[in-house]
């Protein structure tokens, strides 16, 4: 049974997997509260990749 009709998302599940395989190069936060539900995914470049630049 689906939890959302016509959804396309990825899924929190899937979200938390690949935040526990690439935990240094992500930060993630959600919340709900007020009845919104708000989801902040931050990617850290690695640091050999910015002094090629």
């Amino acid at each position: 049974m689906a939890t959302k009709q016509h959804h396309t998302g990825i899924g929190l599940a899937n979200v938390k997997r690949i935040e526990s395989k690439y935990e240094e190069f992500m930060l993630i936060n959600y919340e709900i509260k007020n009845g919104w539900f708000t989801f902040e995914l931050e990617i850290i470049p690695d640091k050999e990749s910015m002094e090629e630049d």
